[in-house]
């Protein structure tokens, strides 16, 4: 991990001006919703309460935020949000890369000196563990406990990729949902195991869910007229099913088997919007075990709430599974902020919404509205690559091509040299190739994504934000747009098109003025402005800025 010491050396300054600054935020909660697009936000307005509703109407709004880097994916995504740094600085430049020696693939947090630790009587895994080792910046949090080490920092989330990008380095506590387990675990990389309470609290969770009403499944609850705010109809072309997720919950209620309940639970806590709300209890509560707020110190708060993208994956957007889910969340998200308004002052806290990406409407659903989307199989790529290699061979009579994806291929450069071919002028062939294919919009090359930061080609710029030669592949591949590869129902993203990058973001507390900004921000300026917000001068090596909240 790279160490600034400008950034540590403009921190120690800041200590002085940030204890000068009068009533700063005693606490400061970032909320990321996985694949929570802006037009949600809208259209559900008048629905909401207290919770997504006292961000929209109380709240600054940069309505035109976008990332600003092409891997729009969950790891990049919190990585951006939790660092201040672009992926190609902050080191998390998708969910998983290339090996440098091109025999696999890393997953983006994989710390194989790391166990996971999951508490109640559970030992830690002997499986592959996780953490932010493969981070090369700090974050927040870490920022803030080096002008105040008594800063408290915690971050929960229901995935460990949101949960670790967001957390930084050394927080008091990092958990996310354990789906084997049906509980949130974390990693030997913070602690050797989970505080007692958080463990207890673990221990309970099946009888929580099972004995109220979701042991009755999950029942769409939803007010009249919400057809009228762009909810599309129930099981329309291109959906998946919600029946398993219903029958998960029922049986869990019937089930007898301790360890069943749990293997029930842990499977539609994922899938439904149970996670979600057991994520923002679990809030509630540390901020009670931390208390978080109480003094003069301030605090972060993380909160990465997974639901709106694992229902949206299988629904789509603007389904009616997850406008329930929420409509459930923004009434959970209302008694989370009664509980802070009571607890730290409601004049004393801080709060940003936003998400780590955008997501692609339902194919259908787009050509229902005129626009020309499409599904296509991995039959097409697998075509296409194979004639890669066979061209590869043709020409040089070896195969240089290691390992291959959508995003790009990796190529053996040992096997190059060996053969005395110039790594370049392979890259150069394949390329050509590529662009001949119909599912490909832009294809980039090394020497092209290593080159100073593209001012006049926005998409080679968004691709430079994502690259690093030890972790990238050397030829980057850009799909079409509007084209959704290999999943002939639910929909993705992952794309650099507006859909996929278009993301929320909002500031709302005291002293922050409503409003409905339209000038350009993304996820990297809130690492700034909240630095800013506590009185400290964000750092130059921040690829974010400050964003005026007055």
């Amino acid at each position: 991990m790279m160490v600034w010491t400008s950034v540590i050396a403009a921190l120690a300054l800041a200590v002085s001006s940030a204890s000068s600054v009068e009533e700063k935020p005693k606490l400061v909660v970032v909320i990321g919703v996985d694949q929570l697009i802006p037009e949600q936000l809208d259209r559900l307005a008048p629905y909401f309460g207290d919770g997504y509703g006292r961000f929209v109407r109380t709240g600054r709004n940069y309505r035109r935020a976008m990332l600003e880097h092409a891997n729009t994916e969950t790891g990049p995504g919190y990585a951006t949000l939790g660092t201040g740094c672009h992926p190609s600085k902050n080191g998390i430049i998708a969910n998983g890369w290339f090996n440098e020696d091109g025999t696999g693939s890393v997953y983006c947090v994989e710390d194989r000196d790391a166990s996971l630790v999951v508490g109640f009587g559970v030992p830690a895994s002997t499986a592959t563990g996780v953490s932010p080792r493969n981070f090369r910046v700090q974050g927040l949090g870490d920022w803030m406990k080096f002008v105040d080490e008594e800063s408290r920092v915690v971050s929960l989330a229901g995935k460990d990729r949101a949960a670790i990008g967001m957390g930084g380095q050394r927080p008091d506590l990092c958990v996310w949902w354990n789906k084997k387990v049906a509980g949130f675990s974390t990693s030997t990389y913070y602690r050797a195991e989970l505080p007692e309470w958080l463990s207890e609290w673990n221990a309970d969770l099946a009888g929580k869910v099972f004995d109220g009403e979701w042991g009755r499944g999950w029942s769409l609850d939803l007010p009249d007229g919400i057809e009228g705010a762009g909810t599309a109809p129930d099981e329309r072309e291109g959906e998946s099913s919600r029946g398993n997720v219903v029958k998960a919950l029922r049986d869990g209620r019937e089930e007898a088997d301790s360890l069943k309940r749990r293997e029930l639970l842990g499977y539609a806590g994922y899938r439904s919007p149970v996670g979600d709300i057991l994520t923002l209890e679990l809030a509630e509560l540390t901020v009670d075990q931390f208390e978080l707020g109480a003094d003069e110190h301030p605090d972060v708060l993380f909160i990465g709430l997974s639901g709106c993208d694992v229902i949206g994956h299988a629904y789509g957007p603007y389904s009616v599974e997850v406008t329930d889910l929420l409509l459930r969340i923004d009434r959970e998200l209302e008694r989370l902020f009664r509980r802070l308004d009571e607890k730290v002052g409601k004049d004393s806290w801080t709060a940003v919404l936003t998400a780590d990406h955008g997501v692609l409407m339902l194919p259908e659903e787009a050509t229902m509205r005129g626009i020309g989307a499409e599904r296509a199989g991995r039959s097409q790529l697998s075509s296409t690559f194979l004639g890669l290699h066979e061209k590869c061979v043709e020409q040089y009579g070896e195969d240089f091509i290691a390992l291959e994806s959508q995003s790009g291929l990796r190529l053996n450069n040992a096997l190059m040299e060996s053969a005395g071919v110039e790594s370049s002028e392979v890259q150069a062939l394949l390329a050509s190739e590529l662009r001949g294919a119909d599912w490909i919009e832009r294809v980039f090359v090394r020497g092209e994504l290593e080159s100073e930061l593209s001012q006049e080609d926005p998409w080679l710029r968004l691709a430079q934000r994502c690259y690093l030669r030890e972790r990238s592949p050397d030829i980057v591949i850009q799909a079409r747009p509007w084209l959704l590869i290999g999943m002939s129902t639910g929909t993705s993203h992952g794309s650099p098109y507006p859909y996929d990058r278009s993301v929320p973001l909002i500031f709302m507390g005291k002293d922050i003025a409503p409003a409905v900004r339209f000038d350009a921000a993304s996820t990297a300026d809130v690492v700034p402005t909240v630095l800013k917000l506590l009185g400290i001068e964000p750092p130059d090596e921040l690829d974010g800025r400050a964003l005026s909240l007055r």
